[in-house]
């Protein structure tokens, strides 16, 4: 993607041509060594015109603030929209009833809650499911592809709403 191609972490600019004064062009100019000005050809330099570099967090569009770490001495994403990861690049567990898409200035995308019933906390995403609107949402309607992980209290299924034989 086009943020990938753009990403920068170190950057080092590297001075391959190096100039003096026009001391190439004195050589040239002067047949006699002893007419060029030692001062001259011994000063080297480089142009820079202008350097702009910009920097911000990778957050996906899903985090206003990137704070510093003390312990770590890094920036993070202080994510929101029920993200998680150090660059809010994934949904939290529990919040896996859609499918993680980064965020955008018009929407948010956030990673929604799947239904448990109140009987497994952890959930995965599943586009099987969804294709075939098997997970009930949070809202009561088939739509996207959560699948619960270790129903409790003799529950199964994807959304934890059948009883367990015997």
């Amino acid at each position: 993607t086009l943020l990938e191609f753009t990403s920068a972490r170190y950057i080092r600019l590297r001075f391959q041509r190096i100039r003096t004064l026009n001391a190439d062009l004195m050589m040239l100019a002067h047949r006699d060594p002893n007419e060029i000005d030692p001062i001259v050809t011994r000063r080297y330099y480089y142009s820079v015109k202008d350097i702009s570099v910009g920097g911000m967090c990778i957050c996906f569009g899903h985090a206003k603030a990137c704070p510093l770490n003390p312990a770590t001495n890094r920036s993070s994403c202080a994510c929101e929209h029920n993200t998680c990861g150090e660059s809010c690049d994934r949904c939290c567990p529990g919040f896996n009833q859609r499918l993680w898409q980064a965020g955008t200035f018009l929407i948010k995308h956030e990673c929604e809650a799947c239904n448990c019933h109140g009987k497994a906390e952890e959930c995965y995403y599943n586009q099987t499911v969804a294709d075939r609107k098997q997970s009930l949402n949070i809202h009561g309607e088939y739509l996207g592809g959560g699948v619960c992980i270790n129903c409790t209290q003799n529950t199964a299924g994807f959304n934890c709403e059948t009883c367990i034989d015997g």
